[in-house]
């Protein structure tokens, strides 16, 4: 789980050591002064880093309060729709801007507290990664019963598949987009993949790349 970590300068000893708390708690975040690096854009790297983040952890100060720049990363956060957790740092619940005073925040006291619902929320996120993962597992263990010798298929259009289904085992390479979106038959079904009737059984095809024809 990443942290993005937003804050204004004059609170910079603060972020840098509740960026080292989460990292020591096996967390990842991002912290603008050991993360963008001299002479990179600053907007490209914040933009980024935003994308990659699952929550933003925003340091709300007397001084941040006024920083365009970090009003800038919560509208950003907004956006991407990136969950926004509140510390307050000299300041009251009264001091909350109304676009966040919709949410609990913190006193910057109570942050052993924030430690542990993010620990609590980055175990939720990794049991549903792995629902996720044994759901699709699932489904393609399906779909490869299916697929028997005779069997009528269709071969997927490549730029409709992700970047990690290519790089299945065995791999799309770039001579089969030819046969997109065409029907065929599976001549042979080995223990990597199958083979087909269209290419003669010149490649090996993942069954993520084939869509059983239910007229087989």
């Amino acid at each position: 789980m990443k942290i993005f970590i937003s804050h204004s300068s004059h609170d910079k000893w603060i972020a840098g050591k509740i960026s080292a708390d989460l990292v020591g708690r096996g967390f990842e975040t991002f912290l603008d002064e050991k993360d963008i690096k001299t002479g990179e854009s600053i907007d490209k790297a914040i933009g980024d880093h935003l994308k990659d983040c699952d929550e933003l952890l925003l340091l709300l100060s007397p001084q941040s309060k006024t920083s365009s720049w970090v009003f800038m990363e919560i509208g950003g956060a907004k956006w991407l729709s990136k969950g926004i957790a509140t510390i307050l740092i000299h300041l009251g619940a009264n001091d909350v801007p109304a676009p966040l005073n919709q949410a609990l925040v913190r006193d910057l006291n109570e942050i052993e507290r924030y430690y542990d619902e993010l620990k609590q929320r980055d175990a939720g996120i990794v049991k549903t990664k792995r629902k996720r993962r044994v759901a699709k597992a699932t489904v393609r263990l399906k779909k490869q019963k299916s697929l028997v010798v005779g069997s009528r298929v269709t071969i997927a259009d490549p730029s409709l598949l992700s970047d990690e289904v290519k790089q299945q085992n065995p791999r799309w390479v770039s001579e089969m987009d030819r046969f997109s979106g065409k029907p065929t038959v599976i001549n042979e079904v080995t223990e990597d993949g199958f083979r087909l009737q269209i290419d003669d059984g010149g490649y090996l095809w993942h069954a993520d790349w084939l869509q059983p024809d239910a007229n087989k």
